[in-house]
């Protein structure tokens, strides 16, 4: 279970969540029709938890591995900054399996740091981001290689 964003589309009338067709991205419409707002780490959890029962009620005994996406933000609605952004959504997602994870009633669950394995040593080693096409916000697909193989071979069943 990867979590992704933080930030999302709601209904200004109704408060509902929504996800706008991307043809609707750029347009006024969008803006004066739905609030873009980052979520609570809160609203997040229950929204996993939520999640993690429907896939438990069809298989009891699946095994969750949650994960973070290292993909950053390119743009904000909310903030002058896709940086600030950004760091805002990952640090919400990051805080949310780690609730999910460590401080729940959840069973055979797990965390796979796949996140920090990109943030963190992705800073200190070349290739990690734009290697593939010079997008800074790509993750190299050496490295996702790199880091699904690592992952096989922790959870894999021999």
């Amino acid at each position: 279970l990867t979590l992704v964003v933080a930030p999302a589309f709601f209904d200004r009338a109704s408060g509902d969540f929504v996800l706008p067709r991307p043809s609707a991205l750029n347009s006024r419409v969008l803006a004066e029709k739905y609030r873009y707002r980052t979520t609570s780490v809160q609203e997040n959890v229950d929204n996993v938890r939520y999640l993690i029962n429907f896939v438990r009620s069809i298989s009891p005994a699946i095994k969750i591995v949650v994960t973070v996406s290292p993909v950053p933000l390119v743009a904000s609605f909310e903030y002058e900054s896709a940086v600030q952004a950004d760091c805002l959504s990952k640090s919400t997602m990051r805080l949310v399996a780690h609730e999910v994870v460590h401080n729940s009633d959840i069973s055979d669950i797990m965390y796979w740091p796949s996140f920090e394995v990109f943030r963190w040593a992705g800073s200190n080693a070349s290739n990690f981001y734009a290697a593939d096409d010079g997008a800074a916000w790509h993750v190299s697909e050496e490295k996702v290689g790199g880091t699904i193989k690592a992952f096989v071979d922790m959870f894999s069943v021999t």
